[in-house]
């Protein structure tokens, strides 16, 4: 009786396995898409820079980007040193700023690299914006985080 008990356990035990493991398997592609097709319309997935700082050193990224053709209000335009998402983050804070103004009319058209990452890793970019026929450039200051992430701070010039 306790032999049969325990195959019983066990069964059931493996079938959970096997279930868990199925179900991992046709759900994946799925999340995967969702995951990449969530983001995609924050990012520039053809950037002609993607550098991050810490290989800036050792590559030579264009430090200032093309001026824009026209542009889409939901990417920032190429250029500067960060990657695609702290790109987007970055661009996602500028539209807040912009949109709180009554502007819905705007696009980035250059990142320019003012002060490459010093000895503690933090560097300074100017992102030209044009909101509402209006061009004015932003100073966005980059800062590493102990914990791996980048922190920026937004200020008008």
């Amino acid at each position: 009786m306790k032999n049969r008990t325990l195959f019983i356990v066990i069964g059931v035990i493996l079938l959970c396995c096997c279930v868990v493991v199925i179900a991992g398997a046709v759900a994946y592609p799925r999340i995967s898409k969702y995951l990449n097709g969530a983001s995609s319309g924050l990012q520039n997935l053809n950037p002609s820079v993607t550098s991050t700082p810490e290989t800036a050193s050792t590559s030579q990224p264009s430090e200032t980007s093309q001026p824009s053709t026209g542009g889409s209000s939901m990417v920032p335009v190429a250029g500067g040193l960060g990657d695609p998402t702290l790109k987007a983050d970055v661009w996602v804070s500028i539209l807040a700023a912009k949109s709180g103004n009554g502007c819905s009319d705007f696009n980035g058209t250059a990142i320019d690299v003012v002060q490459k990452p010093n000895s503690k890793g933090v560097w300074v970019e100017n992102w030209t914006v044009n909101a509402c026929g209006t061009t004015s450039v932003l100073k966005v200051t980059f800062t590493p985080d102990p914990k791996g992430g980048t922190n920026y701070a937004i200020t008008s010039q």
